[in-house]
């Protein structure tokens, strides 16, 4: 990604009783001690950390996160994160919901205990969030690709 403090991103605002809908997707170099919270997401939401360090707090336990983990946010769940003060972090990021997004999560290693995650190919998961953001637009081919 670029040098410097940025944020790309893209919303929709088709919400319909899909499978599983995008929300949201981008990625953002934060400033430092950039923080997004208290406050809860009616979607759930996929970080993951391409660079630097920060903090996430959900359901009051604070979790240290860097580069390489992948941590999310549940609907409906007070949470907090923070870039850190010397090293802030890049991330990119995935909202999403819909009829099978309960069943999506339950097949992977996140739970509400257990909310940040190291996979084993850190790029692969960049690479996926990025694709879901390259693809994004208001066309139906556009929302297929994402």
């Amino acid at each position: 990604m670029a040098d410097g403090i940025f944020k790309h991103s893209y919303k929709t605002k088709t919400r319909e009783s899909l499978p599983i809908a995008i929300y949201n997707a981008g990625v953002q170099q934060c400033e430092p001690s950039h923080t997004w919270g208290p406050g809860l997401r009616d979607h759930f939401l996929v970080h993951h950390v391409i660079s630097g360090r920060g903090s996430y707090t959900a359901g009051g336990v604070t979790h240290e996160v860097g580069a390489g983990d992948t941590f999310i946010v549940y609907p409906s769940v007070i949470v907090t994160y923070r870039a850190d003060d010397a090293d802030p972090w890049e991330y990119c990021w995935v909202g999403f919901n819909g009829a099978e997004a309960k069943l999506l999560m339950a097949q992977t290693p996140f739970t509400r205990e257990k909310p940040v995650v190291r996979f084993e190919d850190p790029a692969a998961i960049e690479s996926a969030i990025t694709g879901i953001y390259r693809a994004s637009g208001t066309t139906p081919a556009s929302e297929l690709r994402a």
